[in-house]
C-alpha cells in the first residue's frame, strides 16, 4: 500500500492548476471574446482608436444616454480647448464593474488620454441574483482583484452575516467560472464576439434606442407619463429638503472600502498621467456618501447635477425619458452644463 505524500499532492495540484492559469491568461490577452457583446463592441472600437481620445466618459446608462461627445467637443473647441472625447457608458454598469473596465482601458496605454470622467451613482455592490446570477455579464469582471474588492465591500455591509457570506460565495463562484471559462465552451477560442457598430462616439439616446420618437414600444416612457404627478412631487420634495438632507453628510459618510477604492483609482490613473473627475447625473437620490467623499477631499473633482435647486431644467418632464434618464433634449442640456463645468475646471487648473 502506497504511503500518503503531501508533496505529491501539492505537485499534482500545481500540475493541474498551472495550465489552467496560463490558458486563462492567454484567452484574456488574445482578444475580447470573454467580454459581453456590448462591452466588447466598445472596447474593440476604442482599442482601434485609442490614441485619438483625450477624455473618456465612463459609467452606466446615465452616461450612455446622457452625454454627447460630439456636442461636448464642439463646446470645448469653440472656447479654445480642442479635444476629443468618447462615451464609454454601458447599460447597467456599476462601480465594481467600472473599476475592472478602467484597468482594461489602461492596459491599452492610450497615448493622449488625460481625463476620465466617471459617473459614481451606483457604488454599493449589486447582489448576484435573478438575471444577474451566472450570467456572462456578471462573470466577465470577476478578476481576482475585482472579486476581492467586491467581497471586501460586501463584508463591510450592514446585512446579516449569513446574507453577506452568501453574497461573497456568489462572487467567488463567478470568479471561478471566469478562471475556468465554464459556460464559454468553444466560443473561448474559436469564435469572435458579436460586435455592434459604435456610432456618435458611443452616445445613444433612449429615443434612438427604442427606434424613434416615443413609440408604443417605449413602455417605460409611457409609464413615466402616466405617473408624472408622483415624479413631480418627488422632485419638489427633494428640492425643498435638500438643505436639511445635506446637514447629514457626515452621518452618511462613505464606507472605508469605498474610500480605499476611490483613492486607489485616483492614484492609479495619476500614475498613468490621467486625472480623475467624478460626476453625479440628475436623479432622485441624494448620494450623500459621494458628497462626503468630495467634502473630505477624497474625490479630486466632482460635477454634481443631482440637485433640482441648482439644475431645475434637468428635472422638467420635457427633459426626461423616465424618472431616471434624460431624453435627447435633456442629454443636450446636460452635455452643455458638463462642458461649461469642464471649461471652468481647465481654466482653474491652468
Amino acid at each position: 500500500m502506497r504511503r500518503f505524500s503531501l508533496g505529491r499532492v501539492v505537485f499534482c495540484a500545481v500540475l493541474f492548476t498551472l495550465p489552467l492559469v496560463i490558458g486563462n491568461c492567454w484567452i484574456e490577452s488574445v482578444d475580447s471574446v470573454a467580454l459581453p457583446g456590448e462591452i466588447a463592441s466598445k472596447l474593440v472600437y476604442f482599442e482601434n482608436h485609442k490614441d485619438e481620445y483625450d477624455l473618456i466618459f465612463l459609467g452606466p446608462s446615465l452616461v450612455l444616454r446622457s452625454i454627447e461627445p460630439l456636442r461636448f467637443d464642439e463646446y470645448l473647441r469653440d472656447v479654445g480647448h480642442p479635444l476629443k472625447s468618447f462615451n464609454f457608458g454601458i447599460q447597467g454598469m456599476r462601480f465594481e464593474e467600472a473599476r475592472v473596465l478602467t484597468d482594461r482601458i489602461l492596459d491599452l496605454h492610450p497615448a493622449r488620454l488625460k481625463w476620465l470622467v466617471t459617473e459614481i451613482t451606483a457604488m454599493e455592490p449589486v447582489p448576484l441574483r435573478g438575471s444577474n446570477w451566472l450570467s456572462h455579464r456578471s462573470t466577465w469582471w470577476h478578476t481576482s482583484k475585482g472579486t476581492f474588492g467586491v467581497c471586501a465591500a460586501v463584508f463591510a455591509g450592514d446585512e446579516p452575516l449569513k446574507t453577506r457570506v452568501d453574497q461573497m460565495y456568489g462572487h467567488v463562484l463567478h470568479m471561478l467560472l471566469k478562471w475556468f471559462h465554464i459556460g464559454l465552451g468553444k466560443r473561448s477560442v474559436l469564435e469572435t464576439p458579436d460586435l455592434q457598430p459604435v456610432l456618435n462616439e458611443g452616445f445613444e439616446s433612449l429615443e434612438s434606442h427604442y427606434g424613434g420618437e416615443y413609440s408604443e414600444d417605449s413602455k417605460r416612457h409611457q409609464d413615466f407619463l402616466a405617473d408624472i404627478d408622483k415624479y413631480n412631487a418627488d422632485v419638489r420634495r427633494l428640492a425643498e429638503n435638500w438643505g436639511v438632507y445635506a446637514r447629514y453628510i457626515d452621518e452618511k459618510r462613505a464606507r472605508p472600502w469605498a474610500v480605499r477604492a476611490v483613492l486607489e483609482d485616483v492614484a492609479k490613473l495619476r500614475r498613468a498621467g490621467i486625472e480623475s473627475i467624478y460626476m453625479l447625473a440628475p436623479g432622485l437620490h441624494l448620494k450623500l456618501p459621494v458628497l462626503w467623499l468630495q467634502k473630505e477631499g477624497h474625490i479630486p473633482e466632482l460635477f454634481a447635477y443631482n440637485n433640482p435647486r441648482e439644475h431645475p431644467e434637468l428635472y422638467r418632464e420635457n427633459m426626461r425619458f423616465d424618472a431616471t434618464h434624460l431624453n435627447a433634449a435633456g442629454a443636450s442640456r446636460l452635455t452643455e452644463l458638463l462642458a461649461r463645468d469642464f471649461i471652468r475646471y481647465l481654466d482653474r487648473e491652468n
